[in-house]
């Protein structure tokens, strides 16, 4: 997994350079470039291949909720919601393929051998992931011109560790930008937590870089996030390889064993129906 941190940490350079560039020079807290505000959408796209659709304007979903007498934040809906249920997604339908896969693939080899524990299907998604899946999401990446550069797979290329990591860390990345342009941005901050809403005017209005970095942990946050459950779905499935070729194994010698135990019997009876064959001129 360390080639995955150092390939995110050099895109976001590539993308942090950009803000910077754009940023008007007169104010550390100004509001970003005209331009690339309009254009950041696309900027992202032609970087990342995501299949979320962002804007500086559009708003993060992070909220300061009262929880046990302290302000926490939360997130509740916007962008951290919408990249949440497509990450959780992602890996649910990786994981539920991953391992029916794996048994359809078992199953094939040992044709004839009944393994009752690889014949059930692995049942994870969530319903309301039904459109969300890796095919899906890796076609989407692919019209926006994404080429994976994975390459020999022991199961099928849209569920190797290789091609779920490009997929996921693509949306990662996109998520990512959109926040560190958003904590660099006051005028869609402003708007986001100024306008219309008296809880948060109140709560936000004289330390608004409190958000700011609200939207700075949760980069780091889902960075973490993504790269353990990658890390967990390479290791689990390798295990799960093992497990279930093991099975096969098993019922295969004691398929062997079985047929095995027939002729050992046989051979037993042969000399009591035929008591000369073991003599000699008997």
């Amino acid at each position: 997994m360390k080639n995955i941190k150092i390939k995110i940490s050099r895109d976001f350079r590539l993308i942090i350079g950009l803000v910077l560039v754009l940023l008007p020079l007169n104010s550390a807290n100004a509001n970003l470039n005209e331009k690339f505000r309009e254009n950041f959408g696309k900027i992202v796209r032609e970087k990342y291949y995501n299949t979320i659709n962002y804007s500086v304007d559009d708003s993060t979903g992070w909220e300061l909720k009262e929880q046990d007498g302290k302000s926490v934040w939360t997130c509740t809906g916007g962008k951290c919601a919408e990249f949440q249920k497509k990450i959780n997604c992602l890996f649910d339908d990786a994981f539920e393929n991953a391992v029916n896969q794996t048994n359809q693939e078992v199953l094939d080899y040992v044709k004839g051998v009944e393994i009752s524990e690889l014949k059930q299907k692995a049942q994870i998604k969530d319903p309301d992931c039904e459109k969300i899946t890796l095919q899906n999401i890796q076609d989407e990446q692919g019209i926006n011109d994404f080429k994976s550069s994975c390459k020999g797979q022991f199961i099928s290329s849209t569920y190797s560790t290789c091609r779920v990591a490009e997929t996921i860390l693509n949306e990662l990345g996109a998520y990512q930008n959109y926040l560190l342009a958003k904590s660099e941005d006051n005028i869609s901050f402003s708007r986001e937590f100024f306008e219309d809403n008296e809880y948060k005017r109140n709560k936000l209005i004289n330390d608004s870089t409190e958000a700011k970095k609200q939207y700075l942990k949760d980069i780091e946050q889902s960075q973490q996030a993504v790269l353990d459950t990658l890390t967990l779905y390479k290791d689990f499935i390798h295990r799960y390889r093992i497990h279930a070729w093991l099975l096969a194994i098993k019922h295969k010698l004691k398929k062997i064993h079985t047929e095995w135990f027939k002729v050992q019997k046989a051979t037993e009876t042969y000399p009591i129906k035929f008591p000369k064959a073991n003599s000699i001129g008997g």
